[in-house]
């Protein structure tokens, strides 16, 4: 008895669920032109070697203080 009503409950709030969500929307078409990235990765790139020197200089003087 109980399980006959919880069944017709889930199948009742899956069939409002299915019916409620939205259509997929098409697909956009994307062109094989990598240069936006390309271009992202190496600003990326030429600000980041200019930082990690400054980054990785206190670890160096750190694990060489307990390398001792």
């Amino acid at each position: 008895m109980f399980a006959s009503r919880f069944f017709v409950s889930l199948l009742a709030f899956t069939a409002l669920g299915v019916s409620a969500s939205p259509a997929p929307a098409p697909a956009e078409k994307r062109s094989a032109d990598v240069s936006d990235v390309l271009a992202v990765v190496s600003t990326l790139k030429t600000k980041t070697n200019a930082i990690l020197p400054e980054i990785s200089t206190p670890f160096l003087v750190i694990s060489r203080q307990f390398c001792k």
